[in-house]
């Protein structure tokens, strides 16, 4: 693993009455994607939302929720399990989900490859960590605000190329100044180094 996944950082704010740590599995970009993300949605402020910080932008693949030290050891276990090759995708639109005011950049349909790397984590998760998968469509995006009170409609912008040598376990922490997340372990495509 990247670290040890056994403590909280010292700035975290203990959950009341939750066990375990919040954890999901995500692809995280590097510095200069984060920077091409924000370029894309100049003005995600103005639709009266509250921005993401940049540190936390990132594209969910599986969300697990709450999760003990053992699960966390069987989660990273099953995710060294996922074999995938590198690829990549577009985000090629702006969007939202109305009902909990999320804005995204992100693509109406997953391309295959994504597709495929979220289906087989999830898979691999469920048999051997019983978790339960979504049953919702697969919809991938890398939320840009929450709380948007003037979701703007459906609108393309410049595709943006995301490159995918490997995803995370992310951990979400609770501070004093909102969420930040962290991630816990990295696993790399097929023929990729394993640091973050």
């Amino acid at each position: 693993m990247a670290e040890d996944v056994s403590r909280p950082p010292g700035d975290a704010v203990p959950p009341a009455g939750a066990p375990g740590r919040r954890v999901f599995f995500a692809l995280w970009p590097d510095d200069a994607l984060r920077r091409e993300i924000l370029a894309r949605a100049p003005g995600r402020a103005e639709h009266g939302g509250r921005p993401v910080p940049a540190a936390n932008l990132h594209l969910t693949l599986v969300f697990v929720g709450r999760a003990d030290a053992a699960r966390i050891r069987c989660l990273d276990t099953a995710a060294r399990r996922v074999v995938f090759s590198p690829f990549s995708f577009q985000l090629r639109g702006l969007g939202s989900f109305p009902g909990p005011g999320i804005l995204w950049l992100g693509e109406a349909e997953p391309e295959a490859p994504l597709a495929a790397l979220a289906g087989q984590l999830s898979e691999i998760l469920a048999k051997d960590c019983n978790h339960r998968p979504e049953t919702r469509p697969y919809r991938p995006h890398v939320t840009l605000a929450r709380r948007v009170r003037r979701p703007p409609p459906p609108t393309p912008v410049a595709p943006l190329t995301w490159r995918v040598r490997r995803f995370c376990l992310v951990e979400s922490v609770d501070t004093h100044d909102g969420p930040r997340y962290r991630p816990l372990a990295g696993y790399p495509a097929q023929g990729v180094e394993a640091d973050l």
